[in-house]
């Protein structure tokens, strides 16, 4: 089993900096936001779909930390509080 942490907690950093924490910390994967709540600071899928640049930096970025055999990406995140969009569960 490998530990993680979801990269919105460094939401304000840029992605490699934000790797290198969790690194530290010696964890293995991260989960990674794609929009709505959680943000896309760190993985835009808008841009990924649409440049294969921005997808081979995001790939490039992780195999840099000898992914997917030491790091690995556990999910991926767009969530939605829906009390708050929707005014309110009722």
């Amino acid at each position: 089993m490998k530990i993680g942490v979801f990269t919105a907690l460094y939401q304000n950093k840029p992605l490699t900096e934000a790797l290198d924490i969790v690194q530290g910390y010696g964890l293995e994967a991260v989960e990674i936001g794609t929009g709505n709540y959680p943000g896309n600071a760190h993985c835009d899928p808008d841009k990924l779909l649409q440049d294969s640049e921005d997808s081979n930096y995001l790939n490039w970025r992780l195999s840099k930390r000898d992914f997917p055999r030491l790091f690995s990406v556990s999910r991926t995140v767009c969530s939605v509080n829906l009390s708050v969009k929707c005014g309110g569960l009722k």
